[in-house]
């Protein structure tokens, strides 16, 4: 009899996650294109098949193994994406109904009541919540079932694949790994209050250990490699708050959000329950962070869909409250959908694809004739990204890399690219002296670099990401474009610059160190044939880093205004200040001749000064060009 029920048992864990994750499988896309996004897609995928020792040079939010998250079909990265996604997708459905204790009870089908509350809504609980699961909540959330069978039954694979899990998403983005790492941690805690037991957390420590450094050296090489790769870590985690954006949030929902989240512990009495909320704190805050920082409709519904898994597990765990754990979740949703409905995009978001069966056939079944399909829309896409056939003659097969972030045209024109090692804009200024490094006068840097401009919001081509003045956004970076590299072609919006071995700057020379305030002018010094930047050093209140820390950083905007009394206004990143805005020549149009009105004044603002201190210290740098050709040739 015990048989029979245990054969039951397997043939309904079988059925079942077959239904949730044939029925709640996503729509994947290993197509790639032009833009920031789609084009270091191409590049990371591309580098890890081509160019591996490149790759692991990189220090950049996703790691050597990205292909697992943003698979494109080079090589067989998508073939290996498929299978570690459906892995991953099935552990989550096995190891949900493990922890919420529906696999191995005793199955009485005869009783319908029984039936209903061992399987069907166990099940149905998992499948709405498979259904809002991307690759980083099924990492995250299978680490915290394993986690619990851990503590619960101290079954020491679970632990020891939770580690792997963890160790190995930190490869494949850093976000998702220390997100997963900080469930280890919190497990080694409730363990340890638990137990007291040195022996277990010397076994639980010796795992985490041995694994972090097996690995370390088998997807990093060597001791150098992995020394630079975590110190880079550091920087990404702790400078991604410079990329804010802007969006009007309403207290009141935010408010009824977050006591609802207090609220989730309270009402639960299950230990698992609880162990859940625990393990779940720092990733709710991370990803309400990255939501709520870069705020457009895609980062935020990320936000979203990690709430609706939380609320989902925490009700399949919690048995005695379920309704009330249900309850308390539909208001925390409704709150940050209520503060979400002024967002762009935000109809297109709420909706989503009921039923996945296709989006699992079509790639597993018919793959052939689905990459296919692929590789035609990304042709189609690509065409925008192919260079005058001028330059291609001019870079031939010699070694190139492209700024600010476009490697669409590496992928179009199947160029040599050398990528720089802080791959996107840089987060701190070790990051940008990282990347400065590889535009130097040294061998090994690229022979060329494609430098394209972005339109503005006042129409010019002077933008970088964000709204940001192009010539501010990694200030070091810049200056050694210019001085180790000179332009030899231009088209409406690309300029092609060759090595040079002579430089273009002289040796800075500064000013006195001054001070000032918020929304004053400054003058600029007009001085011909000189490159004018100043150092900027800023801080904010106590109130103003509380902010930071909780909610986001404020705006920090830098105003022009030029001889014709034209005012243009730009974000910048604090941080990199440091190094040197923008003051003189003002370039708007970098690839015309015509000379733009020169940039007399400037002024500095924040969107609320009430959390910075008031007072600004400035420098103005110098920097006195040489007879050889630049970035600036063709205005004079």
């Amino acid at each position: 009899m015990q048989h029979t029920s245990k054969l039951s048992e397997i043939f309904w864990l079988i059925i079942v996650t077959i239904v949730i994750v044939l029925f709640s499988y996503p729509d994947i896309h290993p197509d790639y294109g032009p833009g920031l996004d789609p084009s270091y897609v191409w590049g990371l995928n591309w580098l890890f098949v081509n160019d591996y020792d490149s790759l692991i040079h990189l220090i950049y939010p996703f790691g050597p193994l990205a292909f697992l998250k943003i698979p494109s079909y080079e090589g067989a990265n998508f073939i290996l994406f498929l299978i570690f996604f459906t892995l991953l997708k099935v552990s989550f459905v096995v190891l949900g109904l493990t922890v919420a204790g529906v696999v191995g009870k005793s199955n009485d089908t005869t009783s319908g009541t029984n039936y209903a509350n061992q399987w069907l809504i166990p099940s149905g609980l998992l499948f709405l919540a498979s259904y809002f699961t991307n690759i980083d909540l099924l990492i995250i959330i299978n680490c915290i079932f394993l986690s619990l069978i851990h503590l619960h039954h101290q079954k020491w694979w679970a632990f020891t694949t939770a580690v792997i899990i963890a160790i190995l998403s930190l490869f494949i983005k850093v976000s998702i790994g220390v997100n997963a790492l900080s469930v280890i941690a919190v497990t080694l805690v409730i363990s340890w209050f638990t137990h007291k037991d040195l022996k277990i957390l010397s076994i639980q420590s010796s795992i985490f250990t041995v694994t972090l450094l097996l690995f370390s050296f088998i997807i990093l090489h060597n001791t150098n490699n992995i020394i630079n790769w975590y110190t880079g870590i550091f920087h990404l985690i702790f400078g991604y708050g410079s990329l804010n954006t802007y969006y009007h949030n309403h207290a009141i929902y935010l408010l009824f959000f977050f006591l609802t989240l207090l609220g989730g512990p309270l009402i639960c009495k299950s230990i698992s329950a609880r162990f859940f909320c625990l393990m779940s704190i720092i990733p709710l805050l991370a990803f309400w962070k990255h939501g709520i920082i870069r705020e457009d409709c895609w980062h935020y519904f990320g936000m979203v869909y990690f709430v609706i898994v939380y609320w989902l597990i925490l009700s399949l765990l919690e048995e005695q409250r379920k309704a009330y754990t249900l309850l308390l979740g539909a208001i925390s949703l409704l709150s940050l959908m209520l503060n979400a409905a002024e967002m762009d995009g935000y109809d297109m978001r709420t909706s989503k694809e009921f039923c996945g069966v296709k989006n699992m056939t079509e790639p597993f079944f018919h793959y052939h004739n689905y990459i296919s399909k692929t590789e035609e829309n990304t042709n189609w896409r690509l065409q925008e990204s192919q260079l005058p056939d001028t330059m291609l003659q001019m870079i031939g097969s010699s070694s190139i890399d492209i700024y600010p972030f476009e490697f669409s045209y590496a992928a179009q024109n199947q160029l040599n690219w050398k990528p720089r090692t802080a791959l996107g804009t840089a987060l701190s200024t070790w990051l940008e002296a990282k990347s400065a490094q590889n535009f130097s006068e040294k061998e090994e840097a690229a022979r060329f670099v494609l430098w394209h401009f972005q339109k503005d919001h006042y129409g010019k081509r002077s933008a970088s990401m964000d709204q940001r003045y192009f010539l501010n956004d990694e200030p070091e970076v810049v200056k050694n474009i210019i001085n180790h590299y000179e332009p030899v072609a231009t088209s409406e919006h690309l300029m092609l610059l060759a090595h040079s071995s002579s430089p273009a700057l002289k040796d800075a020379e500064y000013g006195e160190v001054f001070h000032s305030r918020w929304n004053e002018w400054i003058e600029i010094p007009q001085v011909e044939n000189t490159i004018v930047r100043v150092k900027v050093s800023s801080s904010k209140n106590i109130i103003g880093k509380i902010r930071s820390i909780i909610y986001k950083d404020i705006f920090y905007l830098i105003e022009y205004q030029t001889a014709e009394g034209e005012n243009y206004t730009y974000h910048y990143d604090p941080a990199l200040a440091t190094e040197g805005l923008w003051c003189a020549p003002f370039i708007q149009w970098p690839c015309d001749s015509v000379r733009e009105a020169p940039a007399v004044r400037f002024r500095l603002s924040t969107d609320n000064q009430k959390y910075v201190k008031p007072e600004i210290s400035l420098q103005f740098e110098h920097l006195e060009l040489t007879d050889r050709p630049n970035l600036f040739s063709d205005k004079k």
